[in-house]
């Protein structure tokens, strides 16, 4: 029906047109993509971990962690632990 592939028509130029404004601003620097973790930190999972090279006690860490918006890690899985095991026995 005529209708119908205009109505088609019209979105495919609609979703060119939006691809191109985002491509332009995207290479201007326009839209930005945040880290999902601050630097230094490490993605596992949807969580961000921070393995400190300074020795701390638990109260220090916990303290650490508060400053930055953070908490000590709770382990949840094998899986979570074995990625963090990676990274303490360096």
């Amino acid at each position: 029906d005529t209708t119908t592939r205009l109505l088609l028509g019209a979105i495919a130029v609609l979703l060119f047109a939006i691809l191109v404004v985002m491509s332009i601003l995207a290479s201007k620097g326009c839209i930005k993509c945040e880290a999902p973790c601050p630097e230094d930190w490490l993605l596992y999972g949807r969580k961000c971990y921070f393995f400190s090279e300074e020795p701390r006690d638990w109260n220090t860490g916990r303290q650490y962690c508060h400053t930055h918006e953070a908490a000590l890690a709770v382990i949840q899985s094998p899986k979570e632990l074995e990625f963090m095991f990676k990274f303490t026995r360096r």
